[in-house]
């Protein structure tokens, strides 16, 4: 279920799970994300250490004050794991900023940034990802595949020397957000140069929190949990110019 409205919401990897807490004045909400997808039923989680109530698929509630300082063990999948979440003083409301953000990044010329893909502590792979407007993509995955997206054209090969394969692509506006919407958008921190948000997007479902430059609000950095897929975006460069074209 999604979270309660105004909730702040945290998310972060446990083992194979994403784990997921929703935070009210007097009522703390964990989501237990299945690595097979969508909510993980029929858990002992314990919040603070008091035992919880279903509250739906996936979804553990407790009803109880809290401190800024929250854990969430979860028994019954394989061995039990811990997952910490630290709350910020306050949360102000950040739901027209992300609109903002979002804006911004879809007017970019182009975007570059390096990614961390990981469905769980032992498997993972790092990608080189750039986009261009209005509908070029390119990735290299470090030693190991890499594709190019033009309009409605499509390569691909395993390797980094092997043979590109040409297919048929729906073209993809670009630049894009890795999220459409963003419920429950809190800001977490601020510095004189950056502001920190978290966020859900109901529509994956996946759970995000965002490092934004304050005076642009361009995306400096990025972690997304969903089911079996925790993303880290990191090295975002802007509006450098066009570098993908049809290999040869």
């Amino acid at each position: 279920p999604p979270p309660p409205a105004g909730a702040v919401v945290l998310a972060r990897e446990a083992g194979p799970l994403g784990v997921a807490v929703a935070v009210e004045a007097r009522r703390v909400t964990a989501l237990v994300l299945s690595p097979l997808g969508g909510g993980l039923s029929g858990l002992d989680v314990r919040i603070d250490g008091a035992r919880t109530a279903a509250c739906g698929s996936g979804c553990y509630a407790v009803a109880a004050a809290h401190a800024r300082n929250i854990s969430v063990e979860v028994a019954g999948f394989g061995p039990t794991r811990t997952a910490s979440f630290e709350l910020p003083a306050q949360a102000s409301s950040a739901g027209a900023l992300m609109r903002r953000a979002r804006a911004a990044y879809r007017v970019l010329r182009s975007v570059s940034y390096l990614e961390r893909l990981a469905s769980d502590p032992q498997h993972a792979i790092v990608a080189q990802w750039r986009l261009e407007r209005p509908n070029r993509i390119q990735y290299s995955i470090a030693r190991g595949a890499q594709g190019i997206v033009i309009g409605r054209t499509r390569w691909d090969r395993e390797t980094p020397h092997g043979r590109w394969v040409a297919s048929a692509q729906t073209p993809l506006p670009q630049p894009a957000t890795p999220w459409t919407h963003a419920a429950n958008a809190h800001v977490l921190a601020q510095t004189p140069t950056t502001t920190t948000v978290s966020f859900v997007d109901t529509t994956v479902p996946a759970y995000f929190t965002v490092v934004l430059d304050r005076r642009t609000l361009l995306t400096l950095a990025l972690q997304m949990t969903a089911s079996a897929h925790f993303m880290i975006e990191s090295n975002f460069r802007f509006n450098e110019p066009r570098a993908i074209r049809r290999p040869r």
